[in-house]
């Protein structure tokens, strides 16, 4: 809780690793959490998730992350999901966004699901680049959240969320933002 994770390097599975809970009960949590300005060579800029374990993220920026490799697929500039189908994460109050993927074949810069499970709720994932699905890529379960370039789900928009200075890494809403007072 309360932490700040910035300008971390390393080779491979995101910036956090979440991996190989052996049951449904595991679950990480991150609440109230930035995981800022990280560069990894493939994997998740700030989270990868896989195998069994699941994860609750609540309050939390995953900003400014860049994934450097062009491996065959570079996949989640921000997240990188790839837990198995019967378990299931949720994010919710959160903002992915300003994620860098190298071009050529990567996927999902906000986020990239490789499996189902993964919900998120009353978030904005927006400004991320990746060659395909810039802002996400897989099957999510989307909903009261603004996401750039849209996403089919309940309550979804499409808008320019008003960062008050997104050049400074400033991602306070501004008080005209259409996220102000919005979702559930």
């Amino acid at each position: 809780n309360n932490c700040i994770i910035k300008e971390n390097i390393t080779s491979q599975n995101g910036t956090i690793f979440s991996g190989s809970g052996f049951s449904s009960a595991n679950m990480d949590t991150l609440i109230n959490c930035s995981i800022i300005n990280n560069s990894v060579a493939n994997g998740g800029g700030g989270l990868h998730a896989s195998n069994n374990q699941q994860f609750f993220m609540d309050q939390c920026l995953i900003a400014n992350n860049e994934v450097t490799s062009l491996t065959p697929t570079t996949s989640g500039g921000g997240i990188d999901y790839s837990v198995f189908d019967n378990f299931n994460s949720i994010i919710i109050n959160s903002s992915i966004v300003n994620n860098i993927m190298p071009e050529g074949t990567s996927e999902g810069g906000g986020i990239r699901s490789s499996s189902s499970g993964l919900s998120i709720i009353n978030s904005i994932i927006y400004y991320n680049q990746a060659a395909i699905g810039s802002n996400i890529y897989g099957a999510i379960d989307i909903s009261y959240s603004n996401i750039g370039g849209g996403w089919e789900g309940i309550g979804n928009i499409n808008l320019d969320p008003l960062f008050c200075i997104i050049d400074s890494s400033d991602y306070t809403l501004q008080n005209n933002s259409p996220c102000v007072g919005t979702g559930l």
